[in-house]
């Protein structure tokens, strides 16, 4: 084997657990209770969520595909979009954009100004409730040494339909074909794909996993959190990632633009869905079996 795909992460919602204890609110186990959540924190004087959206690829990651899963249908429904059994614009593509639009009145009214870090000190001052993120952020969190307990939800889905997390590769490690030293890499590789390193590797970096059919037991406690999540719900891939992205217009950009005009009130919901449609239409065949609209 030339490469080694060692870890991933998990998306979810961060919350400041004294504050929700403090207002009466409980992490929400349907989408509806997360926007009355969302509400009720924004009535007495709180943000709701951090997240600024001055970074696209971050409203696309964090946001768009933490709730994309829900809407579409995890696995089962990404892959009707791949074998041209939905069009890209269908009434699950719009639900999910919509969800951009049902969340955009709960960050902060400067989220355009706010960057990736701006949003997680708002989360860590206290200042907002959620922050939506991934178990990337778990370091940086625990580093920062909150005044107050948090932990992390499933973002979950509308009522009578299952919760999906999103659970994604991110770190891989790879031979080059050109190397002089083959047989001690793939040595290396091998090694790397051991329950002693990926341990190793998860006990020293907290909040990424092994591949699910292999992760190896947490201490941590805010990453045993996440994991639970991977225990207690479906999970899929990014809905961009897969094939859909291989070439241009790709869906992360049309993903990411589409989300960021959605949230600030530019495009609705269903013209960001039509561009997704269209864009990808360009060229990945199974799109074309959809009308383009005009």
């Amino acid at each position: 084997p030339y490469g080694v795909p060692l870890l991933g992460v998990a998306f979810g919602v961060y919350y400041n657990v004294d504050l929700f204890k403090h207002l009466g609110v409980t992490p929400p186990t349907t989408w509806e209770a997360l926007l009355q959540s969302a509400q009720t924190i924004q009535q007495a004087g709180y943000l709701p969520f951090a997240n600024g959206i001055q970074e696209g690829w971050r409203v696309n990651e964090t946001i768009f595909m933490n709730v994309a899963p829900n809407f579409i249908g995890g696995r089962a429904g990404r892959l009707q979009y791949l074998n041209g059994e939905r069009c890209f614009n269908d009434a699950h593509s719009v639900a999910a954009f919509q969800a951009l639009a049902a969340l955009a009145p709960f960050l902060p009214t400067n989220k355009a100004d706010l960057d990736y870090t701006d949003s997680q000190q708002l989360f860590l001052a206290g200042k907002a409730a959620m922050f939506l993120g991934a178990s990337w952020d778990i370091p940086t969190l625990e580093a920062a040494q909150a005044p107050f307990a948090w932990s992390v939800f499933a973002l979950p889905a509308p009522q009578g339909q299952p919760t999906i997390v999103t659970f994604q590769p991110d770190t891989a490690v790879g031979l080059n074909a050109a190397s002089p030293h083959q047989a001690e890499a793939q040595r290396f590789l091998a090694w790397l794909a051991t329950p002693e390193a990926t341990a190793l590797l998860q006990r020293t970096i907290p909040g990424v996993f092994v591949p699910r059919s292999n992760i190896a037991p947490v201490t941590n406690p805010h990453a045993q959190a996440f994991l639970q999540l991977l225990t207690d719900y479906q999970s899929d891939v990014g809905w961009a990632w897969p094939q859909i992205s291989a070439k241009l217009p790709d869906a992360y950009s049309l993903m990411t633009t589409g989300g960021v005009a959605v949230i600030q009130g530019e495009k609705t919901p269903a013209e960001a869905a039509d561009n997704l449609q269209n864009g990808l239409a360009q060229w990945f065949q199974p799109a074309q079996r959809c009308l383009l609209v005009k």
